[in-house]
């Protein structure tokens, strides 16, 4: 799943940084910095897979080597608390192949920065996280003073504007959503908040690499911050699952189940939140149906369909339900109160995807008053003539309606859905 992701800081001298160990560790490279008779050494750092160095016109090439670059840009900037370089750090589609990622990095970043006359030092860092997902992503280095044939002359502060920053965000969205569409990929992403989309969640706080002092504590309070937005976050989609609806239709068409638990796994704290988010997401959605969840359902309806019809015996000749056979209705309830929310869903879906599949459950018996008692039940329920306390949900009343403003997905196959 495509995600958007674009940060920019400033590397300060004030801060700690240095601009030879900021680019020999985004390089995975070998730079000595001349000024402290320093190295640095960051070779075995692996999962660099493209480091090149972009000029502006009028700048000398001798600034191609990243050696002779940052030493110059040390040596330039005199004040103990200089701003060094300006770093831009932006995610890059996973679904794109290497080769296509580092094009459209590079791309962005001539249009971006180049064309506007930094010297910028690019890297691309395609990363495998413990689980196996990959994180493809750049770093750019960015030189903050006017450069021509000279060297460098007076800083730029026109480049530190917050409205240039939001251009670029803009910019990164649409050159990553146009080359997504030009490699025919179904994901999109969108550098708006969610607050300027209207999705009422909160933006997960990233838990990265800590500095200073109290490093251990400063770090536990970035993960409890973090763990209690997941937490808000998750009670909010169990509360109205429309929320993920609005937010994967945005990013892509057709959502695997894969995808489904990547943003659940995003957006909620724990194990047990999970399940319950994931589980209530699948029904809103509209799990994918199989041969057996169809069987399944029938099994069900039609149990339920002869205790009832046991029951209302009774009721017609006016005598009491048995206690036996009232458990017995108020236990097939249960279990057909539990597959209620998907029931038409479920057997249209399964009998679209299997031609042959109403063959198989008539053969089974039961079928057509399956689909006689999903009629039945909405009109019997309410009333409840046996006391069977069916706490279904009201937006289930009647099973050939369905909420206009929530189309039903599109099954595409047994584990996507089309929004």
């Amino acid at each position: 799943m495509a995600l958007y992701h674009l940060h920019a800081k400033i590397l300060s001298r004030s801060r700690g940084r240095n601009a030879l160990a900021s680019a020999a560790y985004r390089s995975a490279s070998r730079l000595h910095d001349n000024l402290r008779t320093r190295r640095h050494d960051f070779t075995k750092k692996t999962g660099v897979i493209h480091s090149q160095i972009l000029l502006p016109t009028g700048a000398s090439e001798v600034f191609l080597d990243r050696s002779t670059l940052w030493n110059e840009v040390e040596r330039v900037e005199k004040r103990k608390d200089a701003q060094l370089a300006r770093e831009v750090e932006f995610a890059l589609p996973c679904e794109l192949k290497p080769v296509q990622a580092i094009g459209l990095a590079r791309d962005f970043v001539r249009q971006q920065f180049v064309s506007r006359g930094m010297i910028a030092d690019l890297n691309v860092h395609w990363d495998i996280a413990r689980n196996g997902q990959k994180k493809p992503h750049a770093h750019v280095m960015l030189t903050m003073r006017h450069i021509d044939h000279t060297g460098f002359g007076q800083k730029n502060r026109a480049w530190n504007a917050k409205s240039l920053l939001l251009l670029w965000r803009k910019a990164w969205a649409d050159l990553a959503n146009e080359r997504l569409a030009t490699f025919g990929i179904d994901r999109r992403i969108d550098h708006r908040s969610y607050a300027a989309r209207c999705i009422p969640l909160e933006p997960q706080s990233k838990i990265g690499p800590v500095d200073g002092p109290f490093r251990a504590s400063r770090r536990q309070r970035q993960i409890k911050a973090h763990q209690a937005i997941a937490d808000r976050n998750g009670r909010r989609l169990l509360h109205n699952p429309r929320l993920a609806r609005d937010i994967l239709s945005q990013e892509q068409q057709r959502v695997t189940r894969q995808d489904l638990a990547r943003f659940v796994s995003r957006h909620t704290n724990g194990a047990e939140q999970f399940r319950q988010v994931f589980g209530l997401l699948e029904v809103t959605l509209g799990a994918p149906p199989t041969t057996s969840d169809a069987h399944r359902l029938v099994q069900v309806m039609d149990a339920y369909a002869c205790a009832w019809v046991e029951a209302a015996s009774y009721a017609a000749h006016g005598a009491p339900v048995p206690l036996r056979q009232a458990d017995h209705l108020r236990h097939q309830g249960k279990a057909l109160e539990n597959l209620w929310p998907n029931a038409r869903r479920t057997l249209d879906r399964a009998m679209g995807a299997n031609p042959d599949l109403m063959d198989k459950m008539q053969q089974t018996g039961g079928t057509d008053r399956a689909l006689i008692l999903l009629r039945v039940i909405a009109l019997q329920r309410q009333r409840d003539p046996f006391g069977v306390q069916q706490s279904l949900h009201p937006q289930h009343n009647h099973p050939e309606e369905t909420d206009p403003d929530l189309p039903l997905p599109t099954p595409e196959g047994e584990n996507s859905w089309r929004l």
